[in-house]
């Protein structure tokens, strides 16, 4: 399978109509590819949104804030940071917090036919059966990830689930991304 804004645009035809698109924008090279991928398809290229999510948790969180910005302005793809507050509440692991308030802080700026899109890639899919399967889940848990999902008013997408992390590690390669 060859990664391609070709590729991605059959993956989101159903998407076609949507009346945006939020793209959960870390600044790692998964959200960085998906982003690229994405700001090369005419159609769906005026409707992107990166977002970047703010967990207050890092030091460095402006920093990546920044890139992120930078990256979206040379993709010309609108950007948005928003602040979260990720403190771990009784019983809740750091990266549940930051988790939920990620999750909490996407549904909230979702209206009707908006989608959000996720670069879970194959191998975040295999972690997460490992992780359900060393807890014990049942089935459900173990189907893993779903592709698409209602989430808030919209949809979250997840088109890289079949791409595994080495052919969006060589495309990030072959088109020079940082």
């Amino acid at each position: 399978m060859k990664l391609s804004p070709q590729f991605i645009n059959s993956h989101l035809d159903q998407y076609h109509s949507a009346n945006h698109i939020i793209v959960g924008y870390s600044g790692g090279i998964d959200s960085h590819v998906l982003l690229h991928l994405l700001a090369q398809i005419p159609e769906l290229h005026p409707k992107i949104t990166a977002v970047y999510i703010d967990h207050g948790l890092q030091a460095c969180a402006d920093d990546w804030a920044t890139h992120c910005q930078r990256v979206a302005q040379a993709l010309t793809v609108k950007f948005k940071v928003i602040k979260v507050n990720a403190v771990a509440a009784q019983g809740e692991s750091p990266e549940e917090a930051a988790r939920n308030a990620r999750y909490q802080a996407f549904k909230d700026m979702m209206c009707q036919n908006d989608v959000l899109l996720f670069a879970q890639h194959r191998n975040d899919q295999l972690e997460t059966v490992l992780l359900q399967l060393f807890r014990g889940a049942g089935l459900k848990g173990l189907a893993g990830m779903p592709t698409n999902i209602a989430f808030g008013a919209g949809e979250l997408c997840r088109p890289l689930l079949d791409v595994t992390q080495a052919e969006i590690q060589q495309y990030a390669q072959d088109h020079g991304l940082q």
